[in-house]
């Protein structure tokens, strides 16, 4: 959990203390990038760390449980909060392994309507939708897809999907339902670099897709 807590103070240009997890949890909060519960939250995972070292004979199994609970609640704040902050313009990148950490974390869903919120950059929409897809999560990727404004932007989450159906061996009608829908948003130019990456990897176009190849 540290790593995150680390990445965040970077990226804002403050370095990281070699001191432990609290002191890391508080200089973020005086910096602004973890609220005060999700500070106290680590607080609370660091006693509960220190009890299972030092007096491992005292933790019951119910305060095990209640750690594994508080460690996924507070990773999820440290790490939702940071994607959340850079889906505005003008700030850091989204991470993949970010992405990854709260689709693992089953946060999906909160990260798809923070993609999809008003404010959010369309650079950024694109670099979550693009991280979803990677991970096979394409239905969440059209949803983000469905909102975006920006078609060049969108055209890059298309050519990842076609990479997508490259390389998978098996059925890939998710895939190319998901590209019927985006596709649906594209202007006829970045239709027509969908097309070449499809003929760029050897896919043959399908559905909407084998019509508009004769008009590229």
């Amino acid at each position: 959990m540290p790593a995150p807590l680390r990445r965040r103070l970077f990226a804002i240009g403050v370095e990281a203390p070699k001191e432990g997890l609290g002191a890391l949890a508080q200089l973020a909060q005086r910096n602004g990038l973890i609220n005060e519960a999700t500070q106290k939250s680590v607080a609370g995972l660091v006693a509960l760390r220190n009890l299972a070292v030092h007096a491992p004979g005292r933790v019951s199994a119910g305060e095990a449980l209640e750690f594994v609970a508080l460690a996924e609640a507070t990773l999820y704040a440290i790490t939702a909060g940071h994607v959340e902050r850079n889906l505005q313009a003008g700030v850091g990148n989204i991470r993949a392994a970010d992405v990854e950490s709260l689709v693992a974390g089953r946060h999906i869903d909160q990260l798809v309507e923070a993609a999809t919120a008003p404010d959010a950059s369309p650079v950024k929409q694109r670099q979550v939708a693009v991280a979803l897809v990677r991970q096979g999560r394409v239905s969440e990727a059209v949803r983000i897809g469905m909102v975006m404004e920006n078609r060049a932007e969108l055209r890059t989450v298309c050519k990842e999907i076609v990479r997508r159906i490259a390389a998978q061996p098996g059925d890939v009608t998710q895939e190319w339902e998901a590209l019927e829908r985006l596709g649906s948003r594209l202007g006829r130019p970045q239709r027509r670099d969908v097309l070449d990456e499809m003929r760029r990897l050897g896919v043959e176009p399908r559905m909407s897709w084998a019509a508009a190849q004769t008009d590229a």
